[in-house]
């Protein structure tokens, strides 16, 4: 059983990242803020966290019914087929003994707090726990750092946001099929009047394609590494790449769509999200994890 604890998922794109910029002194209204629950006796992803470096964000919380560490990975420039910003991926840390569990934390001293001057969220369990996640300021990059002085274990695993198997994100069922479907997470989709369309998609009238990420082999690994300390041959590794929907679907892409409506050729100029390829690694301390 291990002491501590480091996971580190680095958020990989086609585009460079920005230079760092020098930190101003940060207000001391800033300096003073934090916010805490009590407690993660919240329904699905209620109690989430944000962090971020401009670049890279991420949502953290700890789950209700099973007291893992969920955290959604996003990127700026993670942009779909249909120009629509999407989630990089979903990362779930189970850990044992559980961050949470509603016998254990509602004594008062289960706390899981978000730190704004330093980015960080800190989550101290009833069992000893000293759990911290932040993105790094000057790369693309997120850690989860785990401590516990009894000790702990951890299990790492990469959920797919964009899976073949998540329906309303599956490849060959454009949006406006999703009506039909009474527990859609989209709600009711309407692209014949789009006006009354209250979630905003029926607004486009266009079909919309997202095909599924792709989990790299371990044997395609070798060399790199994700962070500091994590190597890339030793890690979980993933990508979303957008496809040209003429071949794959036989209808025409987003860009190429709002180029005629605009009444230009878009074959004039290159669709700026054909082929955008982003991704994230995510790997654990090899000595600890």
């Amino acid at each position: 059983m291990l002491r501590s604890a480091v996971v580190a998922a680095a958020a990989l794109a086609t585009t460079a990242p920005a230079a760092a910029a020098t930190a101003a002194p940060l207000p001391s209204v800033v300096q003073r803020a934090a916010v805490t629950w009590h407690d993660a006796d919240w329904p699905a992803e209620l109690g989430t966290m944000p962090l971020g470096n401009g670049d890279v964000s991420a949502n953290a919380w700890v789950e209700r019914d099973t007291g893992d560490l969920l955290v959604y990975l996003a990127k700026s420039d993670a942009f779909d087929i249909n120009a629509l910003p999407i989630k990089v991926g979903r990362l779930r840390l189970s850990f044992s003994p559980p961050l949470w569990t509603p016998a254990t934390g509602r004594n008062g001293s289960w706390a899981q707090t978000l730190t704004v001057a330093n980015g960080t969220v800190s989550i101290q369990g009833d069992t000893g726990y000293s759990v911290h996640v932040v993105v790094d300021a000057n790369a693309p990059v997120l850690r989860v750092s785990a401590d516990r002085p009894a000790g702990l274990a951890l299990h790492a695993a990469l959920e797919l946001v964009h899976a073949p198997s998540n329906w309303y994100r599956n490849i060959s069922r454009p949006y406006h099929d999703l009506s039909r479907l009474p527990d859609s997470p989209l709600g009711p989709f309407n692209a014949s009047a789009p006006n009354t369309n209250a979630n905003g998609f029926g607004a486009y009238c266009l079909e919309r394609f997202l095909e599924p990420d792709t989990v790299v082999g371990a044997a395609e690994l070798s060399g790199g590494a994700v962070s500091d300390e994590v190597s890339l041959q030793d890690s979980v590794v993933w990508y979303h790449r957008n496809i040209d929907t003429a071949p794959a679907h036989g209808v025409p892409t987003y860009y190429e769509n709002v180029m005629r409506t605009q009444g230009l050729d878009p074959h004039a100029f290159p669709d700026p999200l054909l082929g955008r390829t982003f991704g994230a690694a995510m790997g654990g301390d090899g000595e600890t994890f």
